[in-house]
């Protein structure tokens, strides 16, 4: 018993500074790793950057810490904490409030899993999929999307 709550109480200080001290893409990157859409890493940051214009939006900046720009969704599960609307953000829609950016990429993994976005798809594929799911209500989103794969 001593050494599982040993165990339990080194994860809690992981994670504990994993949020204090580690960037955002830092954050992203450690969910990603370990989730079945870990091949999506460069184009799940390349959503986050695009949709909180690489960190500096209100919505990806503490309290909200939302950098993919989640609505409040109505049926899918969601990681969510709380819920944000400012009538000058996309005429006062509801965003996802998360506790870190951990947080908002679990959210963003259970998004990916409830529209089955496919394994293996090129960046230019995945951002075309993501589009045609209604992800952006900006016309242009893949376009400005495929403008930052490699």
């Amino acid at each position: 018993m001593p050494i599982f709550a040993v165990i339990l109480f080194l994860i809690f200080q992981i994670f504990r500074s994993m949020r204090v001290n580690a960037t955002p893409i830092k954050q992203i990157k450690t969910v990603l790793s370990v989730s079945q859409y870990a091949q999506y890493e460069d184009e799940i940051i390349n959503l986050a950057n695009l949709e909180s214009g690489y960190f500096t939006n209100s919505l990806s900046q503490k309290p909200i810490y939302n950098p993919f720009s989640m609505g409040v969704p109505r049926i899918r599960p969601s990681t969510r904490v709380g819920e944000y609307s400012n009538p000058d953000i996309d005429g006062g829609m509801e965003f996802s409030v998360y506790e870190d950016y951990a947080q908002a990429t679990s959210d963003l993994i259970l998004y990916l899993q409830y529209i089955r976005m496919p394994l293996g798809l090129t960046c230019q594929e995945f951002n075309a999929y993501l589009a045609s799911k209604g992800y952006s209500v900006v016309d242009d989103f893949d376009e400005r999307l495929n403008k930052m794969c490699k």
